[in-house]
């Protein structure tokens, strides 16, 4: 059985960038996911953005606390085995959680992984990956059981 993917995202006052995170999460390849969107109390057009899906997403609209409480309200109102932050100023590639989900399939023990981020630019042209793939491919760290 695949397991349920929880994608959760915060923001405040992002409202350019939202949208973009809130679809590339929406359009991942592997579909057993579950978005929450967290806004800590933006001022600007953020709610009616994240309101504007409906329920396509879980939206939690807080009070101005900080990152660490839109964190902790997301994992709240999670469900998934698996949990992914993502910067509402940011965005995921098509396939994250499907690379995501085949780490954690072939590797039982790992309990956090991360990988190297591609910097775009506002035209989502990329300028460099950092780390340089070349020195990491991936980074997985595990306990024993």
């Amino acid at each position: 059985m695949k397991p349920l993917v929880s994608i959760i995202i915060t923001s405040y006052n992002y409202g350019k960038f939202i949208k973009t995170a809130i679809d590339s999460a929406l359009n991942q390849s592997y579909k057993k996911i579950e978005i929450i969107v967290v806004d800590d109390g933006s001022t600007d057009d953020s709610p009616e953005i994240i309101k504007s899906y409906g329920n396509k997403i879980i939206s939690v609209l807080k009070n101005n606390q900080g990152q660490s409480s839109a964190i902790n309200a997301g994992f709240g109102k999670s469900s998934g085995s698996i949990i992914c932050l993502l910067d509402s100023d940011d965005f995921f590639e098509l396939d994250k959680i499907q690379k995501n989900v085949n780490i954690y399939e072939n590797f039982p023990n790992v309990y956090w992984c991360y990988h190297p981020l591609t910097y775009v630019d506002n035209n989502n042209h990329m300028l460099c990956v950092y780390p340089p793939r070349q020195l990491i491919k991936i980074s997985l760290i595990s306990v024993k059981k």
